[in-house]
């Protein structure tokens, strides 16, 4: 039978129960509560006429409840949309273009459902999850629920009809239009198996949840923690926007791996919010986006001398991560831009010329990935699947099925693959 990532959870939970899995604030789910909360989830949600492969909503995607909501939906064999808040113009649309069948929310945002429901946007007969304690406004749910409900249904697994190939995630990345970037259970197993052992995530680690699930990196990150064991800390409102009280969030929690937009780190980095020798339980910074700061680097790695850097290179449509590249903190300083790194197990990343064959040293073209790690493509939307998708035959004959980034890159003398800038600062 093939192992998905609720699986990989459920095991977590069975060897030891009492480990906390989600904290917020001062409350704490265990890997046990984790696991049985989202079994009657996702019971309560059959019991309300989801069949596999209905779309479940979720608004907004943040809180403790988020983590339980995900797994319900996925153990109910149902496809998880976590939908971001901003811009909310962009809500409708996205409704339009997943059809759930439930909406999972808060008391808080029950108004704006009701006028979606209203406004003809959802169907008349939708579910809505409520999924906390607050005063419901009265409105059109006809069908509705609150997670507590779910304490009547049973704890016990519900038996899954879910395949490797079978969608598991629709993913709208938040600056992007539509439409919705597809990840498949073997996607996402790719990637938590490959994160998971790189990291050598397990029992005792403490991870820090920084962005609501509909982003695309935070989703991954939620995914991988729970599937080796780590703890998840939801950072608190509002401590983003402040390197300071971030920083002493990182140092209260007492972090093992940190996980951030380059630009945070930068933001830290200028505020100086951290001393030499501070933040010691830190093992791991991984970060994702433009490296174009030496200085940033070196401030941080002349602080956390014995914590390893690694810059994720990936984007939705390849799950995320497509290559790494890793560096110790008293590793010698690296001369120029650093590379994307060595392939992701399972991906490949290539530079293509013109003729969409492979440049040579020196050389510079657009990054393209293949590997398991791809997507089957976007959600409803064969056109723009055809657009930035495409099958190429190899020099061994085989058929290899590619994404087209739009980054270009240049193939470097050693082997490695280098980001060029661009006109206008893209790269």
């Amino acid at each position: 039978m093939t192992r998905l990532l609720p699986d990989l959870v459920r095991a977590k939970a069975q060897e030891d129960p009492a480990v906390a899995a989600v904290v917020a604030g001062s409350r704490i789910l265990s890997r046990g509560d984790v696991d049985a909360q989202s079994n009657r989830l996702a019971r309560l949600l059959r019991e309300f006429g989801c069949k596999r492969e209905d779309r479940v909503c979720l608004l907004p995607p943040t809180g403790a409840e988020a983590v339980v909501a995900m797994l319900g939906a996925l153990k109910a064999d149902l496809i998880f949309a976590p939908l971001p808040e901003e811009p909310v113009q962009r809500i409708p649309e996205m409704l339009r273009s997943c059809e759930p069948v439930c909406v999972l929310t808060t008391a808080a945002r029950a108004g704006l459902v009701d006028r979606l429901l209203e406004q003809e946007v959802l169907r008349p007969d939708v579910v809505v999850g409520i999924l906390d304690s607050g005063p419901i406004p009265d409105g059109r749910f006809t069908r509705r629920f609150r997670l507590s409900e779910a304490s009547q249904q049973s704890p016990r697994a519900l038996p899954s009809r879910s395949r490797a190939s079978s969608p598991a995630c629709v993913v709208f990345p938040s600056a992007a239009a539509l439409p919705g970037v597809v990840w498949t259970h073997a996607s996402i197993l790719r990637f938590v198996t490959w994160v998971t052992q790189y990291f050598g995530i397990r029992t005792g680690d403490r991870h820090a949840l920084l962005l609501p699930l509909s982003q695309d990196w935070s989703l991954c990150q939620t995914m991988s923690g729970l599937a080796g064991g780590a703890t998840v800390i939801l950072v608190p409102d509002g401590a983003a926007s402040d390197p300071r009280n971030l920083a002493s969030f990182i140092r209260r929690s007492r972090l093992t791996q940190w996980s951030s937009p380059f630009g945070l780190l930068k933001a830290m980095a200028e505020a100086d919010v951290v001393g030499p020798g501070d933040l010691p339980s830190l093992r791991d910074v991984v970060f994702w986006g433009p490296e174009g700061d030496g200085g940033v680097t070196r401030y941080w790695r002349t602080r956390l001398g014995r914590a390893r850097f690694t810059t994720l290179f990936g984007v939705p449509e390849t799950t995320m991560a497509s290559a790494y590249y890793t560096v110790s903190g008293g590793a010698p300083e690296r001369a120029g831009q650093p590379p994307l790194g060595v392939d992701c197990p399972g991906q490949r990343v290539l530079v293509l010329g013109p003729n969409r064959q492979p440049v040579q040293a020196g050389e510079t073209g657009e990054v393209h990935v293949s590997g398991t790690g791809l997507s089957p493509g976007y959600w409803r939307n064969p056109e723009a699947t055809k657009r930035a998708f495409w099958e190429r035959t190899t020099g061994t004959g085989r058929r290899d099925r590619s994404f087209h980034v739009g980054l270009v890159a240049r193939r470097g003398a050693d082997g490695q693959i280098y980001p060029v800038d661009q006109p206008g600062g893209a790269s």
